[in-house]
């Protein structure tokens, strides 16, 4: 069958995969110097965390593990081992009669079939093919239940490294089918150790080249769930002979729909975990994934850009990585797909290579990235406001030249402000990093255009919130647009105390977090001077400098003025 992934071979990068040619005068440090917290460390530890609730928000199809309940039959196998078991699960298909003569073991309720469990064992660790086969089924059937399955009941029963061994009986692949359905759905719980402990992930992997199709697609299922425990048994699995190579040819040539899909979320799990798979791995990997994201099916796009994600959320030496392969172009198109599980970590890939150097960014800009945040930033989803906003943070964090893109793109700073204001608190805190990056690395010109779209009103409510750290953004942002209006002679000091911004700022003299109170200072200090002495209802006066002796004590000065001088009251 012809691959559903789309035309193009998996080839190496060509010369001209690089990134797009950036501006002269990049910053090494930017990102250190003006994004997240002023910490590269602390901006990685973030997008981590990002990372971590994403996953833990994302749908189904997605997640690092998943069970077999319904066979392969039910993600669109026709025929075939899949398709008899499916039968046999509706009752369409007679059962083998067990060993003891008795009813087809089939026909037991799923209600009583846990009940019946050391019959079944006895039936699969028994001599008799028949007995073997009926008894390995009705213990898969019953590590297929939706809710609880009965996995250590199962493990005590000492017949799993017998389904084990089932999987070497290359003349019954009816029986390996459903001996690896079983290991399967054991790897998707707690206890993947038990089946890794078995020795038998060469042996699936082996079985990725079977002759029968959904042995081959069950097996490939089970190494997924394997490679989706943890770094550990990821790279395990990685470390086996042919494990990439088997696995891409059921990508090439995937013997259903099913088949790709499977085959591609397992690939992603072969991407996924911290730390990285290795830059070998991953090398091997991008081709592949690169051919899928000309997919037309929405779940293999799906799996496939959240393992670009995975292998983007990196230092720089991974981020080019993805770039040289060519993925971005097509990265930026599927920030624009019709289905939001596509567009989600489509933006994630993007927004996690924007996070590398200013000329990793350009590349990103002349995919005509930016265009696509703006409705981005409409979108119904929070999380896809969010992660659109994030990514214009850190494009934002580059170089002037990137700024300029950034706020002549038709709307883009209006949607940034209009969520700054107006969005829910985890898209406020990351519009709020892209208005202040903004002001920062721009000029006094773009800083005119965030002021004319409205920007000063939400930054100065920010001045009042209760996390300090966004409190601090909005202070930096406040601080670039009022020296900017020095600069060019505007009146937005005026507007920041329009909009409360100056009581507020009179406010935080008073918060317990020194660095909050020092820089509410210094703005007082340098762009309000004329109202250090008094002001009205109690708010004119600047708080003391604060200076620390020799011997620990700290000294408050006050500048009364007139003929009285400074008086210190001194705290020992």
């Amino acid at each position: 069958m012809a691959s559903e992934g789309g035309g193009g071979g998996f080839g190496s990068p060509g010369e001209e995969g690089g990134a797009g040619g950036g501006p002269g005068g990049a910053i090494f440090f930017r990102r250190k110097d003006f994004k997240k917290t002023i910490s590269t460390a602390e901006a990685r530890q973030k997008r981590t965390e990002t990372n971590i609730q994403i996953r833990k928000n994302k749908r189904l199809e997605s997640l690092n593990k998943k069970r077999n309940v319904g066979g392969a039959a039910d993600a669109g196998a026709v025929g075939g081992l899949a398709a008899v078991a499916a039968a046999e699960e509706s009752g369409h298909a007679g059962g083998l009669t067990g060993s003891t003569g008795a009813a087809p073991l089939t026909t037991v309720p799923n209600e009583v079939l846990l009940d019946h469990l050391p019959v079944f064992a006895a039936a699969a660790m028994s001599d008799n093919p028949i007995a073997q086969y009926e008894g390995t089924k009705q213990i898969r059937r019953l590590l297929s239940k939706e809710t609880d399955p009965p996995v250590v009941p199962v493990l005590r029963s000492e017949v799993v490294p017998v389904l084990a061994d089932f999987l070497g009986r290359l003349e019954n692949p009816a029986l390996q089918f459903e001996a690896a359905w079983a290991l399967t759905n054991i790897a998707s719980t707690e206890h993947t150790e038990v089946i890794v402990d078995l020795g038998i992930t060469p042996l699936l992997i082996r079985l990725l080249r079977s002759t029968n199709p959904d042995v081959r697609e069950q097996c490939c299922w089970c190494l997924g769930n394997i490679a989706g425990d943890g770094h550990r048994f990821r790279d395990m699995v990685l470390d086996q002979e042919d494990a990439i190579n088997n696995l891409v040819l059921n990508i090439a040539h995937p013997s259903s729909l099913s088949m790709l899909r499977n085959a591609t979320w397992t690939l992603s799990n072969f991407c996924r975990g911290k730390p990285q798979p290795s830059i070998e791995a991953a090398q091997e990997m991008l081709p592949v994934l690169v051919h899928l994201l000309n997919s037309t099916d929405a779940e293999v796009l799906t799996d496939t850009c959240w393992a670009l994600s995975y292998l983007s959320d990196g230092d720089d030496e991974r981020i080019q990585q993805v770039i040289d392969f060519r993925a971005v172009p097509r990265l930026v198109m599927l920030m624009s797909h019709e289905s939001t599980a596509v567009v989600n970590p489509a933006l994630r890939a993007v927004g996690n290579i924007v996070t590398g150097n200013d000329e990793q960014t350009q590349a990103v800009i002349e995919c005509g990235a930016l265009h696509s945040f703006v409705p981005l930033m409409q979108s119904s989803k929070k999380n896809i406001r969010k992660e659109a906003c994030w990514a214009v943070s850190n494009v934002a964090a580059g170089v002037i030249e990137q700024v300029e893109a950034l706020t002549t793109v038709p709307h883009l700073i209006e949607q940034v402000i209009d969520l700054l204001g107006h969005g829910e608190w985890k898209v406020r805190k990351e519009a709020a990093w892209a208005v202040s990056n903004m002001t920062i690395t721009g000029n006094e010109t773009h800083i005119e255009r965030l002021v004319n779209a409205g920007a000063i009103p939400p930054l100065c409510e920010l001045l009042m919130v209760a996390d300090t750290k966004i409190m601090l953004v909005a202070m930096d942002a406040l601080d670039a647009v009022l020296k900017a209006g020095i600069v060019t002679n505007m009146p937005w000091r005026d507007l920041v105390e329009e909009a409360g911004g100056l009581e507020r700022l009179y406010q935080l003299q008073e918060h317990k977090t020194k660095e909050v109170w020092e820089k509410a200072v210094s703005i007082l200090r340098r762009h309000f001077p004329e109202d250090d002495e008094t002001g009205e209802d109690g708010y004119g006066a600047v708080a003391p400098e604060m200076t620390t002796g020799e011997d620990g004590a700290v000294t408050y000065g006050f500048g009364l003025g007139g003929e009285i001088g400074n008086h210190n009251i001194h705290y020992g």
